[in-house]
């Protein structure tokens, strides 16, 4: 009977060594997925950045200036009908 007894807590410390590297892979896992989606969201972050301060760039007056020089010179205008829409309708001036 004694050693029915030991191979049965030898099987118990097994089982809970077995459980133990399981979990331990497993934390290991989910580290390095939460490191990966942080890591990821500091690069949409990074190009978020770079797009509204290409949209600032753009909204500049500078830039509207030269945009609107652009479509003089191309004989056409910016459609004034609307302001508050966002898409622009061009029409040809005829010059």
């Amino acid at each position: 009977m004694k050693v029915e007894r030991w191979l049965g807590v030898l099987g118990m410390w097994v089982g809970v060594a077995l459980a133990t590297v399981h979990l331990r892979a497993e934390q290991a896992r989910s580290a390095a997925r939460c490191l990966r989606s942080e890591s990821d969201r500091l690069a949409w972050r990074a190009d978020l950045w770079a797009l509204q301060m290409e949209v600032a760039r753009l909204r500049g007056p500078a830039e509207l200036r030269q945009r609107l020089q652009r479509f003089r010179d191309f004989g056409t205008e910016p459609a004034t009908d609307s302001p508050g829409e966002t898409g622009r309708i061009l029409t040809f001036s005829g010059r």
